[in-house]
């Protein structure tokens, strides 16, 4: 893979809730606290590969995230990828696991974890709140209000659940497990690997959740400092911080979230990085899923616009012989997926954009910067020196 290097909206409506193809064949050459160490999980079972580790990743919010990580033999050079499982599973499944080290295998690092609610990740910190001395407080999980509001089991006045199931989520919930895409890239950032080369994989609903993310990723941006003709600084608006996405891979796509039924636009949130940065996208489906098929060529369609020659690394294909199979089980040895996706990756040009972009020195401010009913709003995404994002809501991302 030849790219950057070698290998790719609830926001603050107020500070307390706080932030949030026609389907053609891809053309031949297309087909807040820091996370903590991670630990050793066993010994990869091929050539070089490094050994699996487990970690566990805090997130902005205080969920406490379980996750497994696969470095490799390239170090901080090696492409990245992030696993997204789908919502109601877990990254345990063996096709995960197999996926993940059959890209370890070429080189990848990779990165899989369960969502909150899910698999592992069912721990939060509930935060100890204090009336009588507000300043001794400590802030958790259950302080936000859309957590209190979505997460299922807060009462006031009632001891603080310490733990979280996903089966208890409000249909609206769902937008806000992008906080946990967020911490998973920042402990990406700070492991040997090269997070600035980063391919989102995902299935099903997780892969639209991913979609999500990366748009608010491209929606973004450093807040420069002061300088010669920008006495106030500006935001750097041609280098959002989605330039480190290089490439987004999902499988059987869904337009839901969770147990909501409300329409989520895949191909809409993705019209930017694709239109303006030229984003490639693989929408995978299996033979004889006509939800999925349906999904990947109507988001194919809208995304190139009969333009293949513009946008020659976005498009859908069909995994033969798939027997009506969706999401991870598209993933299984006796089909073509993994080779289809190792193909799509390593046809990917040269794209040296995240390279371009300033060097980060960590004291940063960024901004996100999004439109509410035609009005630009911005709100602070990271504060300068925090390591993590500014929790949101994320829903002022959809469409």
């Amino acid at each position: 893979m030849q790219r950057r290097p070698k290998g790719l909206l609830l926001l603050a409506l107020a500070t307390g809730l706080s932030l949030l193809a026609t389907a053609g064949d891809l053309p031949a050459q297309a087909a807040g606290q820091e996370p903590a160490k991670a630990k050793d999980a066993g010994q990869g079972d091929k050539g070089d590969a490094k050994a699996a580790t487990q970690a566990d990743i805090v997130t902005v919010d205080k969920v406490e995230l379980k996750a497994k990580f696969f470095p490799s033999a390239k170090g901080k050079e090696a492409p990245t990828v992030l696993l997204l499982h789908a919502l109601g599973d877990n990254s345990s499944n063996k096709e995960w696991t197999n996926f993940a080290k059959k890209l370890q295998e070429k080189g990848y690092a990779v990165l899989m974890f369960d969502f909150r609610g899910h698999g592992d990740s069912t721990t939060v910190q509930p935060g100890m709140p204090n009336p009588k001395n507000p300043q001794l407080a400590v802030k958790g999980f259950w302080d936000e209000v859309l957590n209190a509001q979505g997460a299922g089991g807060y009462a006031a006045g009632k001891p603080r659940p310490t733990e979280i199931k996903q089966e208890k989520f409000t249909a609206t919930y769902y937008t806000v497990l992008a906080n946990d895409i967020a911490a998973a890239k920042a402990f990406l950032d700070e492991q040997e690997c090269n997070s600035s080369n980063l391919i989102v994989i995902g299935a099903k609903d997780g892969g639209t959740l991913g979609a999500l993310w990366v748009a608010s990723e491209f929606q973004r941006y450093r807040y420069l400092a002061p300088g010669p003709g920008s006495p106030k600084g500006m935001l750097d608006r041609e280098n959002p911080e989605g330039l480190a996405v290089s490439a987004v891979v999902l499988l059987s796509a869904t337009p839901t979230l969770g147990t909501s039924k409300s329409y989520v636009n895949v191909s809409k949130m993705l019209e930017l990085p694709v239109r303006k940065f030229k984003l490639p996208v693989l929408l995978l489906y299996g033979q004889g899923d006509e939800k999925g098929k349906k999904m990947a060529r109507e988001s194919e369609k809208a995304l190139v616009e009969n333009n293949k020659k513009e946008y020659p690394f976005v498009g859908s294909q069909e995994i033969a012989n798939a027997e009506k199979a969706s999401g991870r089980e598209l993933l299984v040895g006796s089909l073509e997926t993994t080779t289809k996706i190792l193909d799509f990756l390593d046809s990917l040009p040269a794209n040296k954009a995240a390279a371009k972009m300033p060097k980060k020195v960590g004291d940063e401010t960024y901004v996100w910067e999004y439109y509410r009913q035609g009005v630009v709003q911005q709100a602070t995404a990271r504060k300068g020196g925090a390591k993590l994002l500014q929790f949101s809501g994320y829903s002022s991302f959809l469409r």
